[in-house]
């Protein structure tokens, strides 16, 4: 499935590749063929360093305009099949492979001289080309997959943070603005809730159970069956007995029951 989800999400996913697709398949591409001519593969370190590198270059740059093309229009064209993925995308490879090879041909007769009848050398190149052309296509298509999986991190980061935000200044709105402040705890009273902040509190007509619902996005948690904690408001714990308490900035004893406790554990405020 994590194969399948790389593949699928390669170019209409890749901001850098659908802004610059020269420059961003140009660049990789040379890449990939100064590897390769580092390498040598298939015996090409007979041609010397340099010519290698420049053989390997043409071929990979090249190659990654035959290949990436078929691959992107051709898996978008067969998807009215009902092919399994990996037979679309070996399909794929195969006729972009054939064509390539025609090219990979001509270069290597040219770089080593070869006096091999061009069709025999041709069915020599084509399994060589095909091998290549998945290697480049893998490493373009995890590329692009880890671009749309940092964008989408980044998104609900973000989509999170707002939520967190618009949730807390919606509820301190409903303070006067002589209170509104960093909020500390809240304490239910009757059919009130007294809402500490730093800058002092004030009774709100509210249920608790209302209040905790619109603060889910926010840092807080449920101490006791009367009480609400901020927890970045929370500085130590105290124990009085068998009673547990959260002690918060502004020297306010929070109470923890049994109920409550393994949760206020569970957040490391003990």
């Amino acid at each position: 499935m994590a194969i399948r989800e790389i593949l699928n999400h390669t170019h209409e996913n890749d901001v850098f590749f659908a802004k610059y697709p020269l420059i961003s398949s140009s660049i990789m591409a040379l890449v990939v063929g100064t590897l390769l001519g580092y390498l040598a593969p298939f015996g090409t370190n007979t041609l010397g360093f340099y010519k290698t590198i420049i053989y390997w270059q043409i071929l990979i740059v090249t190659g990654s305009s035959f290949f990436l093309p078929i691959l992107y229009f051709g898996e978008k064209y067969l998807r009215k099949f009902k092919l399994y993925y990996s037979i679309k995308i070996i399909s794929l490879l195969v006729i972009a492979a054939i064509l390539m090879s025609f090219i990979v041909t001509f270069v290597t007769i040219l770089f080593f001289s070869l006096d091999t009848h061009y069709m025999q050398h041709y069915l020599t190149e084509l399994p060589r080309t095909f091998i290549v052309g998945l290697i480049i296509t893998l490493l373009f298509q995890v590329k692009s997959y880890i671009k749309y999986q940092k964008a989408k991190l980044l998104s609900k980061i973000s989509h999170l943070s707002e939520n967190k935000v618009s949730d807390i200044d919606k509820f301190m709105n409903k303070l006067p603005l002589a209170v509104r402040g960093k909020l500390l705890c809240f304490e239910m009273a009757d059919h009130y809730l007294k809402i500490h902040t730093n800058k002092g509190n004030h009774m709100l007509l509210m249920r608790l159970k209302d209040a905790m619902q619109e603060l889910e996005n926010y840092q807080g948690l449920q101490t006791h069956r009367s009480w609400w904690v901020a927890e970045n408001a929370v500085v130590t714990s105290l124990k009085d007995k068998n009673k547990t308490f959260l002690k918060l900035e502004n020297d306010q004893l929070v109470p923890v029951s049994k109920t409550f406790l393994p949760l206020v554990k569970s957040k490391n405020l003990l």
